[in-house]
């Protein structure tokens, strides 16, 4: 015998964790087997908080419940489809911006100071011993340098051996 459920007159909501049931509103659901025995849900049937249902209500919810389910569906895949369009329009409108900000000089590659001034004062340091031959007293002096005082040093350095090489 199948047992379907609804909640009573003055009920709002049911729920069971263990028999895994839930019911708000005017819902009608078919109980399992593990369901019927449940003890809360006995008492529940006891106390008023839920009321048999009919095979002809239950089939009546689902025939609302497929309705629900087809236009949340619906509604779901136009968001999703509206959202990347969305998404689409406006990194096309930033890329836009970026290059109508952009000053040709900005477009071409950096300089060398401004590699040099994104360094760390570590980053620097890091650098002038990994590009040139220096001894402790040059790394000493490098040392207490300030920031920007050691990326126009490392500036001047590079230039002066630009012109060694010509």
């Amino acid at each position: 015998m199948a047992k379907f459920a609804k909640l009573g007159k003055k009920a709002k909501s049911f729920s069971d964790p263990y028999s895994k049931l839930t019911l708000f509103g005017k819902m009608v659901v078919k109980l399992e087997p593990k369901q019927q025995v449940s003890p809360k849900v006995l008492r529940a049937f006891q106390g008023g908080h839920l009321v048999s249902a009919t095979k002809e209500e239950f089939n009546a919810w689902e025939e609302i419940a497929a309705t629900y389910k087809k236009d949340a569906v619906i509604k779901k895949t136009d968001t999703e489809k509206k959202l990347r369009e969305r998404i689409e329009e406006l990194e096309s409108k930033n890329t836009e911006l970026e290059e109508a900000l952009l000053d040709p000089d900005e477009k071409k590659e950096k300089t060398l100071e401004e590699k040099l001034t994104i360094l760390s004062k570590d980053g620097l340091l890091e650098y002038y011993k990994d590009t040139y031959e220096l001894s402790p007293e040059e790394i000493k002096e490098f040392e207490g340098l300030k920031h920007p005082d050691r990326v126009i040093f490392l500036v001047k350095l590079d230039e002066e051996e630009k012109k060694e090489e010509e």
